[in-house]
């Protein structure tokens, strides 16, 4: 998915693919394929403290793949591991859409170019 017509990538289904041992691995179909620079946002996403077992609390975080979420995790942990995924999503719409609006459309014009300082001032003319 280009940045051009950008739309934010929802889940759109969730299903437990594979069993091993104690752990599942658990795939979340997306809306779409992101692009690399949103999964990398989705994957660098800043999560709260996990809780729980020593396996989950030090355990990896998912994989964006095409059009899939991929994590293994364990059993008991599945929907801790949906609120993070879902969380991460969230945040990676969240950086990834507000970028754009720093870019100019084809025409020159802005898309909803974002200017002012941080306090909402306006910038001094230069």
């Amino acid at each position: 998915m280009t940045r051009t017509g950008w739309k934010d990538i929802t889940i759109v289904g969730r299903a437990t693919a594979e069993e091993i041992g104690d752990r599942v691995e658990v795939e979340w179909k997306l809306s779409g394929a992101p692009d690399l620079e949103w999964a990398e946002i989705f994957q660098m996403a800043d999560v709260s403290e996990r809780q729980g077992t020593l396996e989950w609390v030090l355990g990896g975080g998912p994989d964006v793949l095409h059009d899939v979420v991929r994590w293994f995790v364990p059993a008991k942990h599945v929907e801790d591991a949906d609120t993070e995924v879902r969380h991460r999503l969230v945040m990676a719409n969240g950086r990834f859409g507000a970028e754009l609006t720093d870019v100019e459309d084809e025409d020159g014009g802005g898309v909803g170019v974002v200017s002012g300082l941080p306090d909402g001032r306006p910038e001094p003319d230069h």
